[in-house]
């Protein structure tokens, strides 16, 4: 498949090759085993995904802060994001500075507020509600920041 994202979708459908700097060829992975191994120890995975997920929030807040300027930053969306960020950043759990937040956090139905001091970011557990996001949310929530705020600057 070409164009625009045609090598992910290659991917996606196989076969999925890892280029090697030490190995003549690549390293193939079959998807099936991948998903299979995934599945099979989904609980014990479920800890680096979550690693994983607050990871992208962080590299993802720091690399759009530069980009955007004060009203953009102050957007409810972004604002939602940098409390996410320092979440993850800070044992994945919210803490909120005494005049924090100074500015609306909200996506979607998901507001951020003092209330959540001390809460976990992520639910890592069907019999633990708690968590504001799920591990899948990173991924919308920026796809949403990248169409809602660098395709139109803010005005006022």
């Amino acid at each position: 498949m070409k164009g625009r994202g045609g090598e992910f979708q290659e991917i996606l459908e196989g076969p999925f090759h890892l280029k090697s700097e030490v190995m003549e060829s690549r390293v193939e992975v079959p998807l099936d085993t991948l998903c299979s191994e995934f599945a099979d120890h989904f609980s014990y995975l479920l800890k680096t995904q979550v690693e994983a997920a607050g990871s992208l929030l962080i590299l993802a807040y720091e690399r759009s802060h530069e980009f955007l300027g004060e009203c953009e930053r102050r957007q409810p969306i972004f604002q939602f994001l940098r409390h996410c960020r320092h979440a993850a950043a800070h044992n994945g759990k919210f803490h909120f500075n005494k005049k924090e937040p100074r500015y609306p956090a909200k996506w979607r139905n998901l507001s951020l507020g003092r209330e959540l001091q001390d809460m976990p970011l992520f639910k890592t557990s069907i019999k633990d509600p708690r968590g504001s996001l799920s591990i899948g949310d990173p991924v919308y929530l920026l796809w949403e920041i990248e169409q809602e705020l660098f395709n139109q600057k803010c005005t006022k």
